[in-house]
């Protein structure tokens, strides 16, 4: 009965084990050796079969799909992809990436995936981890090269989304992405791409540009201007959407440095409970003219004039987002936003239902007026000379240290540090931060230059302990702060981050909390974590003409159904001095990125129904086989 009751376990394992195998293959064609990997098919599927090492690119502008299956690829100095135009997935690169002048093979942009990312249909960057150091080219180029105009462009996984090349509008998609290795580069650098840039001058279908659950871990270096944790630039884009993304490096540029994005102009941009942990800052030894913020270096509008705040059309809105990190530099310098607006773009933005808790300080050494030596807990400069060119702060809450080191212009202020506009709107904020200027110019909403504030139903709180002024407004200074105040208490009760979820509930019809704190003595806010749903990939139709390949052809096994790939769970780590984030939905009745359910068929769900009806049928052969043995 005992070898009885053996057989019948072990038949059942092998029972199971196969049941696994056959529904977890994945589609297309299996890739085995560089050699196959070379000699792929620009419109094919394929999977890979075993980790891999590469020592050259894919030298062809691949469509299809790339699906990594939860492999490696140990990269040798050479992105994997020359241009990338299909969907790539599941998918570990370690190694490093150096450009070189000798193999730039006409792309200046370097990411350890691919260099550039250019096509007519939808890409899909998804579950993609890289942790190579990637270092892109230091100089600048006045050529042309595969549409790229000179610039180097460089991210931990995609030098630069771009388009231009193809003469289309494509869209973009990057979702559940961490970069862990460094990154250095000279215009456009970001975590993980250097530049999103779709050209829609002569396309009238849909477009989108979505970043979700994107996560740096590694310190960016930017030599010359657009430097971001996330993303360098966000250029000509119809709306480019951020969710859930995350910042834990340090990110240093020369100019328009931001702890997810560096610098967006032309484009709608939308970032919704993103978070950066990491010290920003300009370069110390280099006059530049920079600004930097922790969530966006330098906010601009965009070309359209279809923005208005009584439509809530926003040319950027940045709301529930949170910085804990340091930000620093030589000019307009801001909490979340280091400076927005421009001459000619249109569209205001509004920042919201954000939080800084990191220490603001605007060197000074650069400034050569107000408009330059500001620094704002939440924002530091705001372009406002026409109706539809000004800046909102809302809801937001500052607990950081905000300084303007400049003797003459130094302008350190709770909320908005400059602006000139009648139009300009600071309100229900509140703060318990510290102002400091070396010219004296400490003002507890902010100052502006050409315009007034509406004090009376602003609902601005700052401790009752203050006693800076209010504003500067249009050329008067108000008297000392006496109303609307708030001590640390308020905080450190948990009754601000109470008002604060209650607020952001009933503005989203949200039935979780956006914010969570510790009470430890310090104000330590944790951010929601964004759930994303895999996205729905579209395969090519099956070959069954044999591929001539370099080395012998190994063909996949064949399913019936595509397997259903599973957004991983999003483990998002909170700074070192709070606790995990909670796992909470994400904000509801918001334009967040669409959540498309992945193929129903097969998957990991029927893999694990199958298993589990197979281990009850042997747990009950046990004691049956055991009844008739005694």
């Amino acid at each position: 009965m005992k070898k009885t009751l053996s057989v019948i376990l072990t038949i059942c394992m092998i029972i199971s084990i196969c049941s696994f195998y056959v529904s977890a293959a994945p589609q297309g064609t299996a890739i085995t050796s560089e050699a196959e990997f070379l000699a792929m098919k620009e419109d094919g599927a394929y999977y890979l079969a075993n980790d891999l090492s590469l020592t050259q690119s894919y030298d062809k502008l691949f469509t299809g799909v790339f699906d990594g299956n939860g492999k490696t690829v140990t990269v040798n100095g050479e992105p994997m992809f020359l241009e990338f135009c299909g969907t790539g997935m599941n998918l570990t690169i370690n190694g490093t990436v150096v450009a070189d002048h000798a193999k730039d093979n006409g792309y200046w942009a370097r990411g350890a995936f691919a260099c550039m990312a250019s096509g007519d249909e939808v890409v899909t960057i998804y579950n993609i981890t890289n942790n190579a150091n990637v270092t892109g080219f230091l100089e600048e180029d006045t050529a042309t090269y595969a549409g790229l105009l000179g610039h180097a462009y460089t991210g931990g996984i995609i030098g630069a989304f771009d388009n231009q090349s193809v003469g289309t509008a494509a869209s973009f998609q990057i979702i559940n992405c961490t970069n862990n290795g460094n990154v250095k580069g000279y215009h456009c650098t970001g975590g993980i791409t250097g530049i999103l840039y779709l050209n829609d001058s002569a396309y009238t279908g849909e477009q989108f540009v979505k970043v979700v659950n994107a996560t740096n871990n590694g310190n960016v270096e930017g030599v010359n201007t657009y430097t971001g944790g996330i993303v360098g630039r966000v250029y000509y884009c119809v709306e480019a959407e951020f969710t859930g993304c995350i910042n834990n490096g340090e990110v240093i540029g020369f100019g328009n440095t931001g702890g997810i994005i560096g610098h967006t102009t032309n484009t709608s941009t939308i970032m919704r409970v993103c978070q950066n942990n990491g010290h920003v800052a300009n370069n110390q030894d280099v006059a530049s003219t920079a600004y930097a913020g922790g969530l966006i270096g330098y906010a601009q509008g965009t070309k359209s004039s279809n923005f208005a705040a009584e439509t809530g059309a926003y040319a950027n809105l940045v709301e529930y987002c949170i910085n804990t990190g340091t930000v620093e530099g030589h000019k307009r310098i801001g909490g979340i936003i280091g400076s927005s607006g421009a001459d000619g773009a249109y569209g205001l933005t509004h920042t919201r239902y954000c939080i800084n808790t990191g220490s603001v300080t605007n060197w000074g050494d650069n400034s050569t007026s107000h408009a330059q030596g500001n620094a704002g807990g939440i924002q530091g400069y705001g372009y406002g000379s026409k109706a539809n060119e000004y800046a909102y702060v809302t809801n937001c809450i500052n607990t950081g240290t905000v300084t303007a080191n400049n003797a003459e212009f130094g302008i350190a202020s709770h909320f908005l540090g400059y602006i000139s506009s009648n139009y300009a709107l600071i309100a229900d904020n509140m703060s318990t931060g510290t102002l400091s200027s070396a010219a004296g110019k400490e003002y507890a909403i902010g100052w502006n230059n050409a315009g007034v504030y509406d004090v009376a139903t602003g609902n601005n709180k700052i401790p009752a302990t203050n006693t800076h002024k209010l504003a500067y407004e249009n050329g008067n200074e108000e008297g000392t702060f006496n109303t609307g105040v708030v001590d640390e208490s308020y905080l450190l009760l948990g009754t601000a981050i109470a008002d604060f979820n209650a607020a952001y509930k009933a503005a989203t019809g949200a039935t979780t909390d956006a914010m969570t704190m510790t009470i430890d003595g310090t104000f330590n806010p944790k951010i929601v974590v964004v759930e994303a749903a895999a996205p729905e990939i579209t395969y090519p139709e099956v070959n069954t003409e044999p591929e001539t390949t370099a080395a012998p052809e190994t063909k996949a096994p064949e399913t019936e159904a595509p397997v259903e790939t599973e957004a991983p769970a999003v483990e998002t780590e909170a700074p070192a001095q709070t606790e995990a984030p909670a796992q909470t939905e994400a904000p509801a009745q918001t334009n967040a990125p669409e959540q498309t359910d992945a193929p129903k068929e097969g998957g990991c769900g029927s893999m694990i129904s199958a298993g589990a009806i197979l281990a009850i049928i042997c747990l009950a052969a046990v004691p049956m086989v055991k009844k008739n043995r005694d």
